[in-house]
């Protein structure tokens, strides 16, 4: 100050305010931005936490969805091979088998007969796929066989019996029925046709 007032740029008893250094202002500026800086390398560790998290939990659920579908596909292929060798028994048993399934309503659904069926029986079963029981097969109304057959698709309760005598305008004869539940809510019945030996005893007895 002493100096300005020698080369006369200042008159009188000048005050010093001014002319002395006053860190406050530059140090309140830096303390901010140590502040932001500090809460902006928070803000990143944290987003960078919570990307690792994310990534850590994709990979496990890919890892536990591709072994879903890889246990998927190892049912689904052990399912299609059980089907294709139970397809294969129902083709070549020497015995008629009858397919059905069971509606929600407890309708009984002729689904199918192997070629056997179609010998012992003395008929072609195309003509019945698709028809109820009772329509395929009329004969059966006042008997105990839907109602047993049902029971086996709905309850899986097999049922054997010795002789179902039947006869309407296409088929005639006395057979030995084996019904069993196939899977849930499905079925198979097989026959072996006692027609001939029916037949004997009954000369037999008649002679």
């Amino acid at each position: 100050a002493s100096t300005y007032i020698a080369l006369g740029m200042v008159t009188g008893s000048p005050s010093l305010d001014g002319f002395i250094y006053n860190p406050t202002p530059r140090t309140r500026w830096l303390r901010g931005l140590m502040e932001i800086t500090a809460a902006a390398s928070c803000i990143a560790l944290i987003a960078c936490a919570w990307v690792l998290l994310l990534r850590s939990s994709v990979r496990r659920k890919t890892a536990e969805l591709q072994e879903e579908i890889g246990l998927r596909r190892t049912r689904e292929r052990e399912l299609s091979e059980s089907e294709g060798r139970f397809r294969n028994i129902v083709e070549n048993s020497p015995m008629g088998i009858h397919l059905y399934h069971l509606e929600p309503d407890g309708r009984l659904i002729f689904d199918g007969a192997n070629p056997a069926a179609d010998i012992v029986f003395g008929a072609d079963h195309r003509q019945f796929i698709g028809r109820e029981i009772i329509e395929a097969f009329p004969d059966l109304r006042d008997t105990e066989v839907p109602e047993r057959y049902r029971m086996a698709a709905r309850d899986g309760e097999s049922w054997d019996t010795e002789q179902v005598s039947y006869e309407d305008r296409q088929i005639k004869g006395a057979f030995e029925v084996h019904a069993f539940q196939t899977a849930p809510g499905m079925m198979a019945a097989l026959f072996l046709d006692l027609t001939e030996r029916t037949m004997r005893a009954e000369a037999i007895t008649t002679s």
